[in-house]
C-alpha cells in the first residue's frame, strides 16, 4: 500500500474514527445535547418540552426570553432524575408540576422562596438536600407547600419578573426572601470599560444565546477530534454540566473595583425593585419573611450593610406584611456548613432550613 495512502488513513483514524469511538461511550445525553447544539450554529434550542423543540436533559439552564436563562425543565441529575418542574422551578418536592400540586393540595399554607444560587442549591444533586427541600419535608405536604422560585446567579430584577407571573398563580400565605448579593454581582463581574451601569444591567448582561455557543468552533461539528478537545476543556463544567457559559458578555472581569459603580441610581433601583415585591405581597395578603443573605465575603458584605440594608429595613418598617430576620448567628463560618463565603454545604442547607422552620413557626403564631 503506498505510503500516502497510508498516512490519509492515519489521519482520517485520528481525526475522525478515534474520537468518533470515545464519543460513543460519552453519557448519553450528553452526546445526544452537544450534537443538538452544534448543528444549530449560532442559534440554540428554545426553551421548550416539545419533542421538536427542547434543550435536552444535560443542561441545568435554559434560555428565557425575560429573564434570560431560567432552569431547564427536561435537566437530569446524575442520578438520571428529573429535579426541576414542567415550568421550571426547582423541585422541593417528587411533584413535577406546579399546577399539578395546587391541584392536589388546595387547601395547604403556601411558602414561596425567592433567591439565586443560594436558595436554588444548584451543587445538591438531589432538590431535596436544598434548604426549601428541607423545610418541605420539615414542614410536612399535607399543611405546607413550599415553592423554591429561585435560579442560580438570578437577582432581584429576574425574580420581580418571576413574582409578577407566579405570585397571583400561587397565592403564597408567606414569601421567603433570601437574596442580596446577585444584585451587585454585575458591577463587579461587567466590563470595566463601562464607566457606569444601566438600571437594567443592559450594556454588561449578554444574550444567553451569544454566550453559550460564542467560543464553540464551528468545525467541532465536523471534526470529532476538535469536539473532544473543546470538550473535555475548559468548556465541559461551564458548557456542557452548567449550560451557562457566561451570563456576562465580555466574560466577567471580577474585579472589586467594579463595585464603585453602584451609585444612588443603582441602590434606588434595587430598593424600588424589593419594595415592589413586598407591595405584591401585601396586595395577595401574604406575609414576608426578609432574611439578610448570610455572606462572609468582605467586598460585597460592606456594600450591603452600608448602603442598601439601613434603608431597606426603613422601608421594610413600613410595611406590616413584612418581617426582618437575620440568621447568621444561627449558622457558624465553618467548613462543615459552607464549602466557600456564602453557598451551604448539604449539612448547611440543613441547619438553615431548621433555623428558618423555627422562625417561621414562630411568624405563624403571631
Amino acid at each position: 500500500m503506498p505510503i500516502s495512502i497510508i498516512i490519509l488513513l492515519s489521519i482520517f483514524l485520528i481525526l475522525f474514527i478515534f474520537p468518533l469511538f470515545i464519543i460513543i461511550f460519552i453519557k448519553k445525553n450528553t452526546r445526544r445535547n452537544m450534537f443538538e447544539l452544534l448543528s444549530l450554529d449560532s442559534k440554540i434550542s428554545p426553551f421548550s418540552k416539545s419533542n421538536k423543540y427542547k434543550m435536552g436533559s444535560t443542561f441545568v439552564f435554559a434560555p428565557h426570553p425575560f429573564t434570560n436563562w431560567t432552569l431547564n425543565p427536561n435537566y437530569k441529575n446524575k442520578f438520571n432524575q428529573l429535579v426541576h418542574t414542567e415550568e421550571g422551578f426547582r423541585k422541593t418536592n417528587p411533584e413535577n408540576s406546579i399546577f399539578e400540586l395546587l391541584k392536589k393540595y388546595p387547601k395547604t399554607y403556601k411558602i414561596v422562596c425567592i433567591g439565586g444560587s443560594t436558595t436554588h442549591g444548584q451543587d445538591m444533586e438531589h432538590f431535596e438536600d436544598t434548604w426549601p427541600g428541607q423545610l418541605q419535608k420539615k414542614l410536612g405536604i399535607d399543611k405546607f407547600l413550599v415553592f423554591n422560585f429561585s435560579v442560580g446567579a438570578w437577582g432581584s430584577l429576574q425574580s420581580l419578573i418571576r413574582c409578577q407571573s407566579w405570585l397571583p398563580v400561587i397565592k403564597p400565605n408567606l414569601l421567603i426572601f433570601y437574596q442580596d448579593k446577585n444584585d451587585l454581582t454585575p458591577l463587579r463581574n461587567g466590563t470595566l470599560s463601562e464607566k457606569s451601569i444601566h438600571p437594567d444591567y443592559q450594556n454588561i448582561y449578554g444574550q444567553f444565546s451569544a454566550s453559550l455557543l460564542s467560543k464553540y468552533p464551528k468545525l467541532t461539528k465536523y471534526i470529532p477530534l476538535l469536539f473532544l478537545i473543546f470538550y473535555f476543556g475548559n468548556f465541559r463544567r461551564k458548557l456542557i454540566l452548567d449550560g451557562l457559559y457566561s451570563i456576562y458578555k465580555p466574560e466577567p472581569e471580577n474585579s472589586k473595583v467594579g463595585l464603585e459603580r453602584l451609585d444612588d441610581n443603582i441602590i434606588e433601583n434595587i430598593l424600588f425593585r424589593k419594595e415592589l415585591i413586598f407591595e405584591m405581597c401585601k396586595k395577595l395578603n401574604s406575609k414576608v419573611l426578609y432574611i439578610p443573605e448570610i455572606l462572609r465575603e468582605e467586598v460585597y458584605a460592606s456594600a450591603l450593610e452600608n448602603k442598601i440594608y439601613p434603608k431597606l429595613k426603613e422601608i421594610a418598617t413600613k410595611y406590616e406584611n413584612v418581617s426582618w430576620k437575620e440568621l447568621d448567628k444561627y449558622m457558624p463560618y465553618e467548613k462543615k456548613y459552607f464549602w466557600d463565603h456564602m453557598h451551604f454545604t448539604k449539612e448547611g442547607h440543613e441547619l438553615f432550613a431548621t433555623v428558618v422552620d423555627q422562625t417561621i413557626k414562630e411568624l405563624i403564631k403571631k
